[in-house]
């Protein structure tokens, strides 16, 4: 049972250092590959925050109140995608403003490794995909100014 213990320990380190510390979003992108799916942590200012569409997963369930917005640092900016509640439709505003100044941890997604959506009947949707760097916030919080 300790070895397991340490095996898994050894398996989530990595991620959770990257969590923990807030990152400079250039150190991202600069090396996007490095932190493809890792957990990372980011502060800045909110910016053109837009409200998204219901999409659908590929269970044909739709998903409502998905957002984006870019995240501004003095090293740079990053779009921070959040994702929908599925299942209930269920329309609501972001909880965010352009200006906020937040704290944001996301799953990194280096370009050309995110994937697509899926429309109504299953066709995917792949404008829209990026190809720039996206991340997919977990947790976002305000920071008092």
């Amino acid at each position: 049972m300790p070895l397991l213990l340490s095996f898994l320990i050894l398996l989530t380190s990595p991620v959770t250092i990257l969590a923990g510390e807030s990152l400079f979003i250039a150190s991202i992108l600069e090396d996007p590959a490095e932190f493809h799916l890792s957990v990372v942590t980011l502060s800045g200012t909110a910016s053109e925050v837009t409200a998204l569409e219901p999409y659908y997963i590929a269970s044909g369930t739709g998903c409502y109140g998905a957002y984006t917005f870019t995240l501004k640092d003095e090293s740079g900016n990053i779009l921070i995608a959040v994702l929908g509640f599925c299942g209930t439709p269920t329309l609501r505003p972001p909880p965010i403003a352009d200006g906020d100044r937040l704290l944001v941890r996301a799953h990194v997604h280096a370009p050309g490794r995110v994937g697509y959506l899926k429309e109504q009947m299953g066709m995917p949707i792949l404008e829209g995909v990026p190809d720039n760097v996206l991340a997919v916030a977990n947790h976002i919080e305000r920071i008092a100014e």
